[in-house]
């Protein structure tokens, strides 16, 4: 079967892969120029894509977060390149939400099938915002929620409280004791409250509460310094929105 070109464009990075046979195989990563950025600070960017698009061809699976983004690359490097973006022409399961990004359905939907597609699922998304997704064990997208992600918590505080000194990724158990302490806990250790809290209640808005819980999964660019703070409930699942395309780009929703 013919490789496609997976694309996952998000806020901070464009994340590649090659998808065939419903999979994602070796997936790559660029760091993504801030908004406002010129030429010269998408080079290195369009470069790298126009050698992929290259290699691969046509056509070329995109899901996107950054609208302009997307434009900008359809207008240089993938300028004549035939772009299906996920969503654009509606999904082949029950999405019972409007307006959501195609990057949580894709999400939610290939965790739903790591979880052997019968079973309720839970996304958490840790990146520039996170999210926390849910599918149903019928594989109906039910929709979620949508927060800060730990950079903006940290560049929001540091705005509004300048001298408050930075937060270490670490603290110790128990009651925080120092001043770093306290913000790595109300930075970390908040956000784990808020996605176990949130889990359990969407747990049981399904009815999906003790043995027949749902199955809980972590990704994205913060999933890594998260999961210690997170706990063993929450499976690492990297690279689930390319999981998602590769299924898409093959047929296999």
């Amino acid at each position: 079967m013919t490789a496609r070109l997976l694309l996952d464009l998000g806020n901070r990075r464009l994340k590649s892969a090659r998808g065939q046979a419903g999979r994602c195989i070796d997936v790559q990563a660029h760091a993504l120029p801030g908004a406002g950025a010129g030429a010269a600070e998408w080079a290195a960017v369009e470069s790298w894509l126009a050698a992929q698009h290259a290699a691969l061809g046509d056509p070329v699976f995109v899901s996107s977060t950054r609208p302009r983004a997307l434009e900008r690359l359809r207008a240089g490097c993938l300028a004549g390149a035939e772009l299906r973006v996920a969503g654009a022409d509606g999904w082949p399961f029950e999405v019972a939400t409007t307006g959501t990004g195609s990057d949580r359905i894709l999400a939610a939907r290939a965790g739903w099938r790591r979880a052997g597609s019968t079973r309720a699922v839970l996304v958490a998304d840790l990146g520039s915002a996170w999210t926390l997704d849910v599918m149903d064990g019928a594989g109906t997208f039910r929709g979620g929620a949508i927060g800060a992600g730990l950079a903006a918590q940290a560049a929001g505080l540091l705005a509004a409280a300048p001298h408050l000194p930075p937060a270490p990724a670490n603290a110790r158990s128990g009651v925080p004791a120092t001043t770093e302490e306290a913000l790595a806990m109300g930075r970390f250790g908040a956000l784990a409250a808020a996605l176990d809290g949130l889990a359990a209640r969407f747990e049981t808005a399904l009815g999906a509460t003790g043995a027949t819980g749902a199955a809980r999964l972590v990704t994205g660019g913060d999933a890594s310094c998260m999961q210690s703070w997170l706990g063993p409930a929450w499976e690492p699942a990297p690279d689930l929105v390319l999981e998602g395309l590769a299924r898409l780009a093959t047929g296999a929703p």
